[in-house]
């Protein structure tokens, strides 16, 4: 580079007597223009941005400093700065439960009678059910099972369980039963009775009190439920 700009600078302009600034060839221009480039970083425009072969139309267009990272393979949204990801992670998060997740399968129940001294009644509950968990308060059941003076009982209940703390839950079923020959001559009547539910992800455990009414003697019940 010192060789070409010493060949040039001998060139003088006769007028004026003084020395023309040297017209620098095209390799010379090439090196002062590498020496003038400034380190510091500024933004680019689009319209000063060219594609040029080998380089990709994402990082021509790209409005960013020179050297900042390009996201590879995640489009982006320009308006949230939100990748489409991301905004599908948010709505799996924000999606409604399954209907499976809603619906419990009650097994067996297991009864204790305070006042069953002689241990005539039976305390091994054995049946089936389901529950559909309308709301974290609201709820529908109905199953059967093996009562106290051994006969079959089905039932139909409404859950309302409006107490809440973690994951124990607090309330009243009521609704209709039958199978216990001294109500009705064992035909469907009504009932109520306080109850209490501990529910995790996959499983829970109910506990019922069944209050002295006639025919009918004080039992606390309980039974287990799983869901998927």
């Amino acid at each position: 580079m010192d060789a070409c700009l010493n060949q040039n600078a001998k060139q003088v302009d006769k007028a004026s007597g003084k020395a023309s600034p040297p017209a620098l060839s095209d390799s010379c221009n090439l090196l002062a223009l590498s020496g003038t480039a400034s380190s510091e970083p500024r933004l680019k425009l689009r319209s000063e941005t060219s594609v040029t072969s080998g380089t990709s139309s994402s990082q021509a267009g790209d409005d960013s400093l020179p050297g900042a990272p390009v996201p590879v393979g995640i489009p982006c949204d320009p308006c949230t700065g939100k990748t489409e990801e991301s905004k599908e992670q948010a709505t799996a998060k924000d999606a409604k439960p399954s209907l499976l997740s809603k619906l419990w399968i009650d097994g067996g129940l297991l009864s204790y009678h305070p006042t069953d001294h002689t241990h005539q009644f039976n305390d091994l509950n054995y049946g089936a059910g389901l529950e559909f968990e309308k709301s974290p308060s609201l709820g529908f059941a109905a199953g059967e099972y093996r009562n106290s003076v051994r006969h079959n009982s089905y039932y139909g209940m409404v859950e309302y369980k409006p107490l809440h703390l973690g994951p124990v839950r607090a309330g009243i079923a009521g609704g209709t039963i039958n199978g216990y020959p001294a109500m009705f001559n064992g035909k469907f009547f009504p009932a109520a009775m306080p109850l209490v539910s501990i529910e995790e992800k996959h499983a829970g455990v109910n506990f019922v009190y069944i209050p002295s009414v006639k025919g009918v003697v004080p039992a606390l019940s309980m039974q287990l439920k799983f869901r998927f």
